[in-house]
């Protein structure tokens, strides 16, 4: 992505106050605890460590905000308490500006996103482990394409899967008498109600999200291998068979005289996994920091 002119002067600005400032981040924290009046406002609710985060928060990103698209009413008051919240846990010592090459982009897909939710957790779940000493060099500048390219629906379910490592899936088929078969549903999963347990329909995006994480090198996809429980009483698969899915299939099979072959429903074990990018795109955006 091509920077603008402004936006590339407040980067460079930005690199400059992290490598030359006088004051360390610990120092900065200091200094903004020194007679604020939003320490005192911001305390009442969040105490005063985290209204000392929001201040430095506001200092160390102020430059850029204007060039990013993001909104100067969200930035001045819902973004320094949204990620000193995010931050909330992290020692001051441990407390960096994040590298340009993060800010630039999240900071402007962040902006493009204020009505997103699932998404604009992401950018600031982002924002805050580039944040942090210890987690800077783990977040990768491809995260922020990679947010880009979701929905925000998507977002949310993918987090589900990516915090699950592996999540067992099925392929439902329907067998031609004359050999063969035609692929009725891909990638069931155990989709339930968190009330009820009852199996619920899969949103109707679900097989194109699964594509697009694969495509995004997210998550792996097999019906090669499958899923073993330890017990071999237990069959890990054994849901499919009540999915909403399965019952569809086996009511749409066509009527066949008597003596004639007829089709049958079957399905393939499979499971989707996180892959080793799947992993630390989840530890950076997917979770707030520990």
């Amino acid at each position: 992505m091509m920077i603008a002119g402004g936006a590339a002067k407040a980067l460079e600005a930005l690199a400059t106050n992290a490598t030359d400032g006088v004051m360390s981040d610990k120092d900065a924290v200091r200094e903004a605890a020194k007679g604020s009046l939003g320490l005192e406002r911001a305390g009442h609710l969040y105490g005063q460590r985290l209204a000392i985060k929001e201040q430095v928060v506001l200092n160390l990103w102020k430059p850029l905000a204007r060039f990013f698209g993001v909104s100067r009413d969200y930035f001045e008051s819902d973004f320094p308490r949204e990620l000193a919240a995010k931050l909330n846990a992290v020692s001051d010592e441990q407390l960096v500006t994040p590298k340009a090459a993060i800010v630039a982009p999240a900071m402007e897909a962040l902006g493009y996103s204020l009505e997103e939710p699932d998404l604009k957790d992401m950018y600031l779940n982002l924002l805050a482990a580039a944040s942090t000493r210890s987690r800077a060099d783990d977040v990768h500048p491809s995260f922020v394409d990679t947010i880009r390219q979701l929905d925000s629906r998507e977002a949310g379910v993918l987090n589900m899967f990516l915090a699950a490592r592996r999540v067992e899936c099925a392929r439902i088929k329907v067998n031609r008498p004359a050999g063969g078969y035609l692929v009725h549903a891909e990638y069931v999963v155990r989709w339930e109600s968190t009330a009820t347990k009852e199996p619920q329909a899969l949103p109707p995006q679900m097989t194109a999200w699964i594509n697009n994480w694969e495509r995004l090198g997210l998550v792996r996809c097999t019906f090669a291998e499958h899923s073993v429980h330890p017990d071999p009483e237990v069959d890990l698969y054994a849901w499919v068979q009540r999915r909403p899915e399965f019952r569809e299939a086996e009511n749409g099979l066509p009527v066949v005289g008597d003596g004639e072959a007829g089709h049958s429903i079957d399905f393939d074990k499979g499971f989707i996994e996180a892959t080793a990018r799947g992993r630390g795109f989840f530890e950076a955006v997917g979770q707030p920091t520990p």
